[in-house]
């Protein structure tokens, strides 16, 4: 689509991607690996985005990756704002609450979303797999009992968390 309407005589083009593909495989796990996040990037160019405006991206890195801009926009303030609405209907105070993050590398982003929730306590969980989809060892970092769980993670992919 994007090459039919550069073909089309388009001043500009922005691609608006939600969900940016292949985003997790933006680094090499080992040698001779591809960094498929690079090569969409790279075929989102040469079929005739000037700009990509996408959500919520697996690692920022991606936009580095671009010659041209890439923005980058976050559902987490949208969803925080819910979050106080739920928590003033129902009486709910940020003691009552913690934020899990389902892994070590949404640590960060789990942090930041407990703290716009008036410094929620963050639990996280700490995984080891054996291969991409499989679970192995889960060791669960912070106090969770008692509590509501609120799980902030950036990709959906089998729903087993």
């Amino acid at each position: 689509m994007l090459d039919a309407i550069r073909r089309s005589n388009a001043n500009r083009v922005t691609a608006v991607i939600p969900l940016y593909g292949y985003a997790r495989q933006n680094n090499k796990e080992k040698s001779r690996s591809p960094i498929t996040a690079r090569l969409v990037t790279d075929l989102l160019h040469v079929a005739g985005a000037n700009r990509v405006l996408t959500m919520e991206l697996h690692a920022s890195q991606i936009q580095g990756f671009a010659s041209y801009p890439i923005d980058n926009m976050y559902a987490l303030p949208l969803l925080a704002r819910e979050i106080e609405v739920f928590m003033q209907d129902r009486g709910v105070t940020a003691n009552d609450l913690v934020v899990v993050s389902p892994d070590v590398g949404g640590a960060k982003r789990a942090a930041a979303f407990a703290k716009k929730l008036y410094g929620a306590p963050l639990a996280i969980f700490s995984r080891q797999r054996r291969r991409a989809n499989e679970m192995g060892e889960v060791d669960l970092v912070g106090e969770v009992d008692g509590k509501t769980c609120i799980i902030v993670d950036d990709i959906a992919d089998t729903c087993e968390t």
